[in-house]
């Protein structure tokens, strides 16, 4: 019997008459698994008229009609699966069902608004409103911006270390406090959250923390920022000591 599956419509149609009025249950089973496009378009020339006739489940009719609906709903379901539905528009749908409207936020319409909402939401257990993709993007947000904020204080750090020792001649109180309370940003930043240790480790970091330095301290100081050096020239430990400063480059 599998094999008239495999054949044309015709032998799909024959096959579909003989289950449908001889058929046993274990039959039905066989054609459900092997059931391919030609027999489903034959069950859908079969079901048509039986659905205009609308018989009682009881009568041949009702029976064949059930059969059918069996057949065609296992191969839609194999073939033309339907993806779950987007869970806030269901609840809005559902809401909206039972005459009271629910006015969910959507991420791309007011991102504040949209947290608020979804703070309420977990907190409230309804993790089935939840917009999930947009929250795991927030949350791993949360580290990158970590990070950006450690780079730029490093990279304030640095361009001031490179004033102090290009432009000697203007060093001052305000420099210093800059560059002593970096440090100490810097410091409570890393012992806040350990895991930003690893950036320190990082030698593309690094690069991209010195590069953003030079453009900082060349625009503030008007120096060729082909004069300042390609690469950091200090160590890690003077970088963060509180009792280090860089002495006045030769000229």
């Amino acid at each position: 019997m599998a094999e008239v599956f495999q054949k044309d419509p015709s032998y799909a149609a024959k096959l579909l008459n003989s289950i449908l009025e001889n058929g046993s249950k274990g039959e039905l089973m066989i054609a459900l698994r092997q059931l391919n496009h030609a027999g489903y378009r034959a069950a859908l020339r079969e079901v048509s008229p039986l659905i205009d006739l609308d018989p009682h489940p009881d009568t041949p009719e009702g029976k064949r009609l059930d059969t059918l609906v069996t057949l065609i709903e296992a191969y839609e379901d194999r073939h033309y699966p339907i993806p779950a539905p987007d869970p806030l528009e269901a609840a809005r749908f559902r809401q909206e069902q039972e005459g009271k409207p629910m006015n969910i936020t959507r991420y791309d319409d007011d991102v504040v608004a949209w947290a608020s909402e979804q703070a309420r939401l977990l907190r409230a257990g309804r993790f089935d409103l939840l917009d999930i993709e947009h929250l795991a993007d927030e949350i791993e947000d949360v580290g990158k911006s970590e990070q950006r904020e450690l780079a730029s204080r490093m990279a304030v750090l640095l361009a001031h270390l490179l004033k102090w020792q290009y432009q000697p001649e203007r060093q001052g109180s305000s420099w210093q406090r800059t560059i002593t309370d970096q440090r100490a940003r810097l410091d409570r930043r890393l012992k806040k959250t350990p895991s930003l240790q690893s950036c320190l480790s990082d030698n593309d970091w690094w690069q991209d923390a010195w590069a953003d330095a030079v453009d900082l301290a060349a625009r503030e100081t008007g120096i060729d920022a082909a004069r300042l050096p390609d690469a950091c020239p200090w160590s890690q430990a003077e970088i963060l000591s509180q009792d280090w400063l860089p002495a006045p480059a030769s000229t």
